[in-house]
């Protein structure tokens, strides 16, 4: 079996615009096994608090001879959605540390089951132009030149490709796109989405992402089935499901660099947060000398959010009683690593990628096949997000 190489089609390339579109071809010939985008930029010398690099994200979408998207998630779609298929977080750098931070997170597309499949991939020349487009928007992340240095968004594009000439017979591609989004309004009301039916689904994924919010608040219960739910694939609780849906993860755990001070809070990937760890660079006193330690804990709340607590203890060893004093921290430079489940999303395959997705939904499942959400609180961004096989 020939396996593919790592090319570099993009090395991280500056832009000049902190709000734009990017716009990157393809090749022309040659064979994608799986596309890693590197999304980097710098912080400025103003420590900006709780902003996320994914918000940043708008949209990334692979545009296929102009018009068809077979890729298109946001951001922080594609961060937990890859999470959750493969049981870890691709690298990042959560860094809010001015000037010298450099903020960066991959993702990671897949048209294949795994890397080097040789069933399933995207073969370039069957295509007049495969386009790949990154809609970002630096803003979210506070104020040019004050919380992030301007100009500063830098895409790294790697392919895994098998190159011209050794492309394999793929029999088709794997796509994954949102095809409906929402934000929840509350009222225990029913929000029924239609599933397209054109191709084979093999996965589908469900978001209701909102700050500081309990999981299973927003989106309550989960529908999947067809004939108008006569048949039922999926039928459960948020609360319930979440808990399957995470239980084969590797990683449970992320890690920040922050710029801490008291009372200041943080929105992480992770919700139903088990454990909360936080220390400082500085973590002891000198030897026979005046010093300080800071002593930090994160509190643990609602959904996804926690708020860093501390307090900075000095020691003044010339004066004659060796005072000890203490205060709040504030702008301590520290790590926070929290433990618990991906916010905010569930997905659910159809079909296992070794028995090359026999039990997948299939068109004619899919002709009256709906996604029934019960949104029982406001302000959840909801969407829909389907894996479809294309042949």
């Amino acid at each position: 079996m020939v396996r593919p190489d790592i090319v570099t089609l993009v090395n991280r390339e500056t832009q000049t615009s902190n709000t734009a579109v990017y716009k990157k071809d393809l090749p022309k010939a040659g064979g994608i096994s799986a596309i890693d985008i590197n999304v980097r930029m710098q912080n400025a010398d103003t420590a900006y608090t709780n902003k996320d690099l994914l918000d940043a994200i708008s949209r990334i979408e692979l545009i296929f001879n102009g018009t068809d998207r077979r890729l298109s998630l946001t951001g922080p779609e594609m961060f937990r959605l890859g999470w959750l298929k493969t049981g870890s977080p691709l690298a990042y750098n959560w860094d809010q540390t001015p000037t010298t931070g450099y903020p960066e997170v991959k993702l990671r597309y897949m048209p294949g089951r795994y890397i080097g499949d040789p069933q399933y991939g995207i073969d370039l020349s069957r295509f007049n132009n495969v386009q790949l487009n990154i809609d970002y928007d630096l803003t979210e992340i506070g104020t040019a030149g004050t919380h992030f240095t301007t100009g500063s968004f830098s895409p790294s594009v790697l392919l895994h490709m098998f190159q011209p000439g050794n492309v394999p017979s793929f029999r088709g591609m794997i796509g994954q796109r949102e095809i409906w989004n929402y934000t929840s309004v509350g009222g225990d009301v029913y929000k029924d989405v239609d599933l397209p039916s054109s191709h084979p689904v093999c996965g589908i994924g469900i978001f209701a992402m909102e700050d500081n919010v309990a999981e299973g608040t927003d989106i309550t219960e989960v529908i999947i089935g067809k004939d108008q739910y006569r048949t039922r694939w999926v039928d459960g609780y948020w609360y319930n499901l979440q808990p399957i849906c995470n239980e084969n993860l590797d990683v449970r755990e992320e890690i920040f660099k922050l710029v801490a001070t008291d009372d200041q809070v943080l929105d992480t990937h992770l919700a139903n947060i088990k454990n909360a760890q936080m220390h400082s660079e500085v973590t002891s006193f000198a030897a026979n000398a005046s010093g300080s330690v800071n002593v930090m804990s994160g509190t643990l709340a609602a959904g996804n959010r926690i708020t860093l607590k501390g307090e900075t203890i000095s020691s003044d060893d010339t004066a004659a009683d060796n005072t000890i004093t203490h205060a709040a921290i504030s702008a301590v430079t520290s790590y926070l690593k929290v433990t618990g489940d991906v916010h905010g999303a569930l997905y659910f395959p159809f079909g296992k990628p070794d028995d090359n997705f026999a039990d997948a939904l299939m068109p004619a499942d899919l002709q009256s096949a709906q996604v029934r959400l019960l949104d029982a609180a406001a302000g959840a961004y909801t969407a829909v997000v389907v894996e479809e096989i294309y042949s």
